[in-house]
């Protein structure tokens, strides 16, 4: 609900920046792909940081960063564009089929 209020008011809003973190919690399916458009529609206006482990909010993205933990150390990194179709690959879960995957997020990425 807050996510429509925001692309409601998203021209008038003084704020430049949102941030959402999993904004995804409990959404799958043809729900995220609606929660993805709807984001990137704000975008258009604002600056959009998201955190999400749903490959259809990261694919939207224009900038993909990877935050994650080696050791004892956070690692945050720039993805370049096979970077981010590895990861959205992973995030899809297909260790199983990773060609597959890798197809898939391919597919995400141009939608």
């Amino acid at each position: 609900v807050m996510l429509s209020i925001k692309d409601y008011l998203r021209k008038n809003d003084p704020v430049m920046t949102m941030i959402f973190d999993e904004i995804d919690v409990g959404i799958s399916g043809d729900t995220a792909f609606k929660v993805a458009e709807l984001m990137k529609n704000i975008s258009k206006y604002k600056q959009i940081i998201t955190i999400t482990h749903l490959p259809q909010i990261a694919a939207k993205a224009d900038n993909h960063i990877l935050v994650s933990k080696e050791n004892k150390n956070i690692v945050v990194k720039e993805l370049n564009e096979n970077e981010r179709v590895e990861e959205i690959a992973r995030l899809l879960g297909s260790s199983e089929s990773y060609e597959t995957a890798l197809k898939h997020a391919k597919a995400l990425l141009k939608k």
